[in-house]
């Protein structure tokens, strides 16, 4: 397979969103257009551009924008609402923000100062270790936390509360989490993350405790070793350098993540966090 594949993926998307400003551009479309799982197209658009799919439309608008008010006697506000901003402050805050100048002094030919930095690629620096496995399907059980993943952490707390008063700990349990969105797409409030331990097969739910079986199959392995809120700069590694290179297609199926140590003994910046990719 051709290592450079997902780079491509993502120029087509970025060519057709420059095409289609006007156009349907919605995730199922642009992942379709990038043949990309919907589940991880977020992701990887990030790793690959260094900003979400919604900063980029918008800085494209604007710079389209900026051409029709250079080059157009069309009025600024009509500018505006076909750019994508609902009143003509908006837009010109965000003009502003990106050229320095306001959009009529750029009509009358202010020279713009250009305030645009590049992408924020804050994907960590650190080169990892990445393993190819093949896992058998196995159970969880868990509790949905709904919010931050910061916040997940009071959720842990009674999940393993609940599991030691009902004797599922033993050698072999496993805490994981699983996680369902992308804090780059979903409000902050609105993520569902499930925090989880593996379970026999037999296992009985009840009340609010989910059950579910994750899918066996090949997955890549990452281990961070650091701080749990450290861990988005290493996604980010993850879905860019090493996805780019791999050859390797993601599956539709979350990420999740198994962590190897425990918080209330071990110091935050010696934590191990194994993340695991589904791949076709």
């Amino acid at each position: 397979m051709n290592p450079e594949r997902y780079e491509q993926r993502i120029l087509r998307v970025q060519l057709y969103i420059q095409e289609n400003l006007d156009g349907d551009l919605s995730l199922e479309s642009l992942a379709d257009v990038a043949q990309t799982s919907p589940y991880h197209f977020h992701r990887v658009f990030k790793g690959q551009t260094g900003e979400t799919l919604a900063e980029y439309v918008r800085r494209v608008r604007l710079e389209q924008s900026a051409i029709l008010v250079k080059h157009t006697d069309r009025a600024i506000v009509d500018i505006a609402f076909t750019a994508g901003y609902g009143t003509h402050e908006a837009y010109t805050r965000a003009f502003v923000r990106r050229f320095g100048i306001s959009p009529s002094q750029f009509r009358e030919g202010v020279i713009p100062k250009m305030n645009y930095q590049k992408g924020n690629k804050t994907m960590s620096t650190t080169t990892y270790d990445v393993k190819i496995v093949q896992l058998e399907p196995f159970t969880v059980a868990g509790l949905r936390h709904v919010g931050p993943y910061q916040n997940a952490g009071p959720t842990f707390q009674r999940l393993c509360q609940w599991a030691g008063m009902n004797g599922l700990f033993n050698a072999e349990t496993k805490l994981l989490g699983i996680c369902h969105d992308d804090p780059n797409v979903t409000d902050e409030s609105k993520i569902r993350f499930d925090c989880c331990l593996t379970v026999e097969e037999s296992f009985q739910a009840d009340g609010d405790i989910l059950k579910q079986k994750l899918e066996g199959g090949r997955y890549a392995v990452l281990r961070h070793t650091g701080p749990y809120t450290e861990l988005a700069p290493t996604y980010d590694w993850f879905f860019s350098v090493w996805l780019s290179g791999s050859g390797e297609q993601l599956r539709d199926l979350p990420p999740f993540e198994i962590y190897v140590t425990d918080p209330e003994r071990t110091p935050p910046e010696e934590l191990q966090t194994d993340i695991y990719l589904p791949l076709e």
